[in-house]
């Protein structure tokens, strides 16, 4: 739907109404093809012509003039919002304010307030952030400064039966499935911003606003996308020096065992031997075995991300 409202939204305007009511067509006359430049579009992106419903009419006619697939049943998607708003138009009015009360529930006295703050709210779908503000610095205009008691919502101007807020799509936490609320601040919505911190290779999460029952389990880490030699030359230069420097110092330790003499010098030889060579094979294996087994089995981090960079930007 979003796709033929992009491609339909310029087109039609330029090729359907203005010709169509500069061309002298008699209101009562109705098309039922598209022009042909509306449909040349359409047939560049492989659109179906069952696909989609075309209406067009003039508001002070009854006919249309324009009208394809006009009795197929669709998905008025968010073309419902029109049918709401007419509504709203009509038992509102154009001048309808949305309000949103604030009652002081004891005494107010050098800007201290000895009692509870009530917020009734009355519908307003923009009571956003930037509103709140503007509520709370209209308040302390009037000299409130300090609150001696507890926030009280008053969310009851609506009467809203509990319903599943997935059960249209399986999708409880999108925008869209949020239900009607008397006092409703931010779209019942929570805006996450991502900052990374390459420094410390982590990534902060900033939930805005931030609710009081929120829990951020903040696992995420920067990673590189480097290829397999990339990331094998990489990890090499930062892990040889602690690698050798580990390695010396066990093998240089066990000098004492290795030029031991007198009784047990041989059981004590041998034991260096065995320890100083585990400690190179094993260096061996860190430095160069590992690393060539990981070239070999590793996935191509580079070679992913590029693939799915052209696909998104195609």
């Amino acid at each position: 739907m979003n796709v033929i409202r992009s491609i339909l939204a310029p087109v039609l305007t330029a090729a359907i109404i203005v010709p169509l009511l500069s061309g002298g067509l008699a209101a009562a006359e109705t098309r039922h093809e598209l022009p042909s430049r509306v449909k040349r579009v359409l047939d560049a992106y492989q659109m179906d012509s069952g696909s989609y419903s075309v209406w067009v009419q003039d508001v002070d006619v009854d006919s249309p003039l324009l009208a394809v697939n006009a009795d197929v049943a669709r998905n008025p998607a968010s073309t419902i919002k029109l049918l709401t708003t007419f509504l709203a138009l009509e038992d509102l009015g154009p001048a309808y304010t949305w309000r949103t009360e604030v009652y002081l529930d004891g005494q107010l006295k050098d800007g201290r307030l000895d009692g509870d703050l009530y917020l009734k709210g009355y519908g307003d779908p923009f009571l956003v952030t930037e509103r709140v503000w503007l509520l709370l610095r209209g308040l302390r205009q009037r000299g409130l400064r300090d609150i001696d008691g507890d926030l009280v919502i008053d969310n009851s101007f609506f009467v809203v039966a509990p319903e599943d807020s997935g059960a249209f799509d399986g999708q409880p936490y999108r925008v869209y499935n949020v239900t009607p609320q008397a006092f409703l601040i931010n779209f019942r919505a929570v805006n996450f911003i991502f900052r990374p911190d390459p420094d410390e290779q982590s990534v902060q999460i900033i939930a805005d606003p931030a609710p009081a029952n929120l829990e951020i389990r903040n696992q995420l880490q920067i990673r590189e996308r480097l290829s397999r030699r990339e990331a094998v030359e990489r990890a090499a230069a930062i892990r040889l020096r602690p690698i050798l420097m580990t390695t010396v110092s066990m093998i240089v330790a066990m000098v004492p065992l290795l030029t031991a003499s007198g009784p047990g010098a041989v059981s004590r030889f041998h034991i260096g031997l065995t320890i100083a060579s585990g400690l190179g094979i094993g260096t061996l294996f860190t430095l160069f075995v590992v690393p060539a087994v990981y070239l070999l089995m590793a996935r191509e981090h580079g070679k992913m991300e590029k693939a799915s960079v052209a696909t998104a930007a195609g």
